[in-house]
């Protein structure tokens, strides 16, 4: 393929995600796919910018976004081309966030380009600016003075040129002003209206100061409460606590526009852009709805009341795209509002690209307030609502288990109102199906049909269809009482006394029950008393290796290691013997940075780091070394594709900076780690990787799937539970109905999420059709969906009710699924390597691979092929090779068995079984003793 074809076939992957983000603007992973392409490709700055700028329209701009953004302005070659992009970098920028830190920007920029003459920002735009600056950050008390210096010094400059009285006037109305606001140099702003008046109106100092000083005095006084809150701050500036105790004491003291400001200021200058912050948000919407119900004689403030309400609404979305709450509080707004069809339209169409049923009471927020705007809209039967309701109580029901039964309440609620009566009585009998066991849903159901005059005989055959679930109910007892106090008022004697004969049955059934139970546990109790050598002891055993002797002080580089710079041609030896004297040396990393040798230096503690310190500035090998610790170098990355290679990896990393090292996690206590920890020489390099890297994008070769990576700065601290506290991916499923086969159990199962692989072990058939012995094994994608099949524990599967527990397969039944024909065994395989780096590894240089075991603590592995012949022609031509640095060596299937010590035959266990126990909950327990 000559250039004109490669640069054609990356044109051609442009035009192709360009156009998916026409088609599909809500996703903001097509988005950040187009800005990668472009700055990879990095030959039009202006193609990369109207990308980025495309993206803002719809999403909060990423910080990796923004630093390409400034990076693209910086590679536009025409001076004037630039200028007007950086302008409309900052006008952008300062909507999503008008704080000082921008508006000081784009404010001395403006200024800069007006006294030089040039043509894109005209001066009489300036005045302009300046309002808007000030409406934006007059109450932003730490650092507000910083606008006004900014404002006034041009103004004052203006003056000085033209001793214009308007000019003057100007300049004292916003000195007036500035001193009207409590901020931190509020007594600087004093003295430089003093000295401004002294110096151009000494005769009228007395009369303009008088005005001045009444309001100077005013302002001092509230200083005070700004102060407490701002040390609140100072002691925890990222704590939503004392932010939303800013926001809220500031909110008290509103009165009119001007005090309006002043909330949305401290809201702005919050760093609430993370989903942990979404409460604050609510908080500060909820201000604005409270300001909604004031009386306020001024047209004005009910105006702007409702135009921030609308703004807020638009940036929540926007800043946290994927949250049921952002859309659900955009939707409840929009029946108050005039264009409320046409936002709700737009709303529904970027929300039908999302997967938010995943969690259902997230979902459940949505789908109350797109039925609430549904029906407050149509105000009839109109078939789109009659639709919506069907599908959402559907899901409501069948999917979930809401205790509050919210979605099909409402639905309830709505239908009556339309008189669909049909329609109600059937959701209201679905809950009573589903949900019998519930005490509230029979006594909602009894008062629904009570509202819809159903007679006393049919409200008495409820109560007795609801007593025969009395067994499994939880709270039969109130039921019950329900029932009675009915039939008192409303039923005869005679149908009194039946009901006490039905509770009492019950009760005494449920006693039964109980008894039953208890025995068993009791029985159960003394066999484990007898034969204590069946029952398995609840102590995790130790390792067998595991020795006092071993444990060894935890490592950590992040806090213990040392650059020394200039170092010539020393080799280990010597760094070893100039630094041995300074403690235990548990690692050395040679290297270079630039044309300067370095080496990096791991010690054991604090004390030791200390002393290599003393180093610095020493004579070594002609030259003068620099000994310096290393902070904030590594970064820990995860949730890469699983199939991406180490080499890769360290590929990408290395574009940004001197990389001295790249240590991937052994997988001999866990087959899915994928995380790495990558070394720079510098902290600069290690925070341009975070700004690059944390948050890309990255797509599995072999599945396809797309995995959003990790960047941040190692943690020791985070460090073990990182490690060591990862998601189960597998889940073990017992009394499987014996017919279903494996297509079945994906079928039942696939609705938790992806499915990786589903193992059935081997069994000896009972029947003709049997196809499993009641246990199987699922490994799914991602641990939301393991998490979500532990919900269908105790969930009828054809006939039967199944249990479902997180589980793994021992490698006995992992290598009976390995074909002999198929497959081949490999050692000196790096214990570090992935079952899906193997695999992509043999796709590329052998064939295509189905399956991969590894049994990372004898450094082996099984690939399994499609086609025997890549097998055999595998082992036959003795191919050479290289994965991770180490030279693979191919044998038999049969040869890595005798290596791991499996022969992959099945056994059965030995012994009688102890009997389960059987837990009583402890409310039938307490009524058993009584």
């Amino acid at each position: 393929m000559n250039v004109n074809d490669v640069l054609e076939q990356k044109d051609t992957i442009v035009e192709n995600a360009q156009r998916k983000v026409i088609e599909c603007p809500y996703k903001e992973e097509l988005h950040n796919a187009l800005i990668d392409l472009l700055f990879e490709r990095d030959e039009s700055p202006t193609d990369l910018i109207e990308a980025i700028v495309e993206k803002q329209r719809n999403f909060v701009l990423s910080e990796q976004n923004v630093t390409l953004w400034k990076l693209a302005i910086d590679k536009i070659p025409d001076g004037s081309q630039k200028d007007l992009e950086l302008f409309r970098f900052y006008s952008l920028m300062v909507e999503d966030y008008p704080t000082v830190l921008y508006w000081e920007k784009i404010l001395s920029f403006a200024i800069d380009k007006v006294k030089s003459g040039s043509e894109i920002i005209p001066a009489e735009e300036l005045p302009g600016l300046f309002s808007r600056a000030l409406k934006d950050t007059s109450h932003s008390y730490p650092d507000v003075h910083l606008i006004w210096n900014i404002v006034l010094g041009y103004l004052q400059d203006e003056y000085d040129q033209t001793a214009s009285e308007s000019v003057f006037q100007m300049l004292n109305s916003l000195h007036i002003k500035r001193i009207s606001t409590p901020h931190l140099k509020l007594d600087d702003s004093f003295s430089e209206l003093s000295a401004f008046v002294s110096r151009y109106k000494e005769e009228e100092y007395s009369q303009l100061m008088s005005k001045a000083n009444g309001i100077y005095s005013a302002s001092k006084k509230m200083q005070r409460y700004y102060e407490e809150l701002e040390n609140l701050l100072a002691q925890e500036p990222d704590k939503l606590r004392a932010w939303s105790q800013y926001l809220e004491t500031v909110a008290k003291y509103v009165k009119d526009v001007k005090g309006l400001a002043s909330v949305s200021q401290v809201f702005s200058r919050a760093p609430a852009d993370s989903p942990q912050w979404i409460p604050f948000w609510m908080t500060y919407i909820y201000i604005l709805y409270d300001f909604q119900r004031k009386e306020i004689d001024d047209e004005s403030f009910e105006w702007t009341v409702n135009l921030m309400i609308s703004d807020i609404l638009e940036k929540f979305i926007r800043t946290f795209p994927s949250s049921p709450a952002s859309y659900a509080e955009y939707i409840r707004n929009c029946s108050e509002d005039d264009e409320g069809e046409t936002k709700f339209a737009h709303i529904i169409r970027r929300l039908s690209v999302l997967n938010l049923q995943e969690n259902y009471d997230e979902w459940k927020k949505i789908a109350l307030a797109e039925l609430n705007f549904r029906f407050k809209s149509s105000g009839d039967a109109g078939k789109p609502l009659l639709e919506v309701i069907h599908r959402y109580v559907t899901f409501a029901i069948k999917e979930n288990n809401d205790v509050f039964h919210s979605v099909e309440k409402l639905a309830v609620s709505i239908l009556t109102e339309l008189k669909e009566f049909k329609r109600a009585d059937e959701i209201v009998e679905m809950l009573i199906v589903y949900f019998g066991s519930q005490c509230d849903i029979w006594l909602y159901a009894i008062s629904y049909f009570r509202s819809r005059n159903y007679s006393v005989n049919d409200i008495t055959q409820y109560f007795h269809n609801a007593i025969l679930e009395a067994e499994t109910m939880d709270w039969p007892e109130r039921l019950m009482e329900e029932w009675l106090r009915f039939e008192e008022v409303y039923g005869s004697a005679a149908d009194y006394k039946k009901a006490v004969l039905e509770c009492n049955k019950a009760i005494r059934d449920i006693a039964s029950k109980v008894e039953e139970e208890v025995n068993v546990v009791e029985d159960s109790s003394q066999h484990e008393a007898a034969h204590p050598e069946e029952t398995p002891s609840k102590k995790r055993k130790l390792d067998d290796s595991f020795s006092i002797s071993k444990i060894q002080p935890s490592r950590s580089r992040e806090k213990f290691s040392v650059k020394v710079s200039n170092i010539g041609n020393a080799n280990d030896a010597e760094i070893v013997q100039l630094f041995k004297e300074c403690g235990e040396i548990r690692d050395i990393i040679l290297s270079t940075e630039g044309r300067n040798s370095i080496a990096t230096i791991e010690f054991s503690n604090e004390q030791e780091v200390l002393s290599a310190l003393t180093k610095d500035k020493k004579k070594f090998h002609d030259s003068t070394i620099e000994v310096q610790r290393l902070e904030k170098c590594i970064v820990f990355v995860n949730n890469y594709p699983p199939s991406l290679s180490q080499e890769s990896l360290k590929d990408m990393f290395t574009k940004i900076g001197t990389v001295l090292s790249v240590r991937f996690p052994s997988q001999k206590s866990n087959h899915a780690r994928r995380f790495c920890y990558v070394e720079y020489s510098n902290p600069d390099s290690a925070k341009q990787a975070i700004i690059v890297y944390d948050g890309k994008v990255l797509t599995d070769e072999l599945s396809g799937k797309e995995y959003t990576i990790k960047v941040a700065i190692s943690n020791t601290e985070e460090r073990t539970f990182q490690e060591r506290d990862r998601p189960a991916l597998n889940v073990r499923v017992k009394n499987l109905p014996f017919k279903a086969d494996k297509n079945e159990i994906i079928e039942f199962f696939m609705k938790c999420g992806e499915i990786s692989n589903v193992i059935i072990p081997q069994f000896t058939p009972s029947f003709a059709d049997q196809k499993n012995s009641g246990l199987a094994y699922i490994n799914f994608a991602g641990a939301e969906g393991a998490q979500r099949a532990l919900k269908l524990d105790d969930k009828l599967f054809h006939d039967r009710h199944i249990a479902v527990t997180y589980g793994h397969t021992n490698s006995k039944t992992r290598v009976q699924k390995f074909n002999d024909m198929l497959t081949i065994g490999v050692s000196n395989v790096d214990n570090s390597l992935t079952t899906d780096q193997i695999k992509a590894f043999f796709n590329e240089n052998v064939g295509v691979v189905t399956m991969v075991e590894t049994f990372p603590e004898h450094n082996a592995a099984l690939v399994e092929f499609e086609k025997p012949s890549d097998a055999g022609n595998a082992l036959m031509a003795s191919l050479k090779l290289t994965l991770a640095s180490r030279e693979l060596k191919l044998s038999s299937k049969a040869d890595i068995l005798h290596l791991v010590g499996s022969t992959g035959s099945h056994s059965a266990a030995q012994g009688t079984r102890s009997k389960p126990k059987v837990m009583v909950p402890p409310s039938l327990q307490r009524r058993k003793r009584k």
